[in-house]
């Protein structure tokens, strides 16, 4: 968290807008989970407050409960077409349809949808996320969104490099890999 709040002051040194930085923070919800996400809020409120920005920003929502499940949905499928509904299928109690269905529902609707950042931007700093915490199962599939949402090759490995002092080298390394993999396919 000390180096979360000495780069939100850097971002906003660069000039990004206050709603952008608590985005790409909330985009990591799904992905780090929300105890480790609320954290992150806490100190770019602190960082904030430091500064003189007025919290609450302007919301950045754009789907009710009736529909974040369609929006999401759609989302979802416009980038990974059915591969979760297709790994999930088959377990106990109708789990997987369940887990499928809240993913859609919270990742996709509740996150993807929101303003203030696109969907190209959120799939880039996922799969970012995704080299930070070395979780390399679904690195596959996420370079192949990232490139479906408009993300140059080239992008996606700055962007991994770019992780690289953070992440340490196995894991920039490891995703630069399933890059090139992804890529000769």
């Amino acid at each position: 968290m000390p180096q979360l709040k000495a780069h939100i002051n850097a971002a906003l040194n660069a000039g990004v807008e206050p709603v952008v930085i608590r985005e790409a923070i909330y985009q990591c919800a799904p992905v780090i989970g929300f105890p480790k996400t609320l954290n992150g809020l806490t100190v770019m409120n602190e960082v904030f407050k430091e500064r003189g920005i007025e919290t609450p920003l302007q919301s950045s929502e754009t789907v009710t409960e009736a529909d974040r499940y369609d929006k999401g949905l759609k989302i979802q499928h416009s980038l990974y077409g059915n591969k979760m509904e297709k790994s999930l299928s088959g377990l106990p109690d109708d789990v997987g349809a369940e887990a499928e269905k809240f993913l859609a529902s919270v990742w996709f609707g509740d996150f993807y949808t929101r303003k203030n950042l696109d969907i190209k931007t959120r799939e880039l700093l996922v799969l970012c996320v995704l080299v930070t915490t070395g979780n390399t199962e679904i690195i596959s599939e996420h370079i192949q969104g990232c490139i479906k949402a408009g993300n140059t090759p080239e992008i996606i490995a700055a962007a991994i490099l770019q992780c690289m002092p953070y992440t340490g080298f196995p894991n920039a390394v490891s995703a630069l890999q399933w890059l090139k993999e992804v890529l000769q396919k």
